[in-house]
């Protein structure tokens, strides 16, 4: 099992990128892709995934952190993992406000809807709130 090998070094690599140490971070997450090889299991791909969608996302690399985001919202569906997959669609809606292309705002709103929706059947109204406040912003 190499996820517990994997997962670490691409937490790592998502600090350093958010904290601007981005050789380390190539670093990090070249390593846990060495690790997990040609053909990772499940826990490896979202882990994977988002490290490589938080590393283009700080370098500005929107279409690309965008098919991460994706790629990690359709591992975390098919491992069951509704709360990390509403999140996962939070930053994706965020990666499309920042891109700002011209129908980058209407999918960051139908994104935010279905985060919405995902934390209400999670019962969990502060996040609901969170993402109601997030909407209400983009409509001023």
């Amino acid at each position: 099992m190499v996820w517990g090998r994997v997962g670490p070094r691409c937490q790592l690599s998502t600090v350093c990128a958010r904290t601007g140490r981005m050789a380390e971070a190539q670093r990090w997450l070249a390593e846990a892709h060495s690790i997990a090889g040609s053909q990772p299991g499940l826990w490896e791909q979202e882990f994977l995934a988002l490290a490589e969608a938080h590393l283009a996302a700080v370098e500005q690399r929107w279409a690309e952190a965008i098919v991460h985001f994706q790629t990690a919202t359709k591992v975390q569906a098919r491992m069951g993992k509704l709360w990390d997959r509403a999140q996962t669609l939070r930053h994706l809606a965020e990666a499309h406000l920042s891109r700002g292309g011209p129908s980058d705002l209407r999918r960051a709103r139908e994104l935010l809807h279905e985060v919405q929706a995902e934390f209400e059947a999670l019962n969990v109204p502060k996040y609901v709130g969170l993402v109601y406040k997030r909407m209400a912003a983009l409509h001023t």
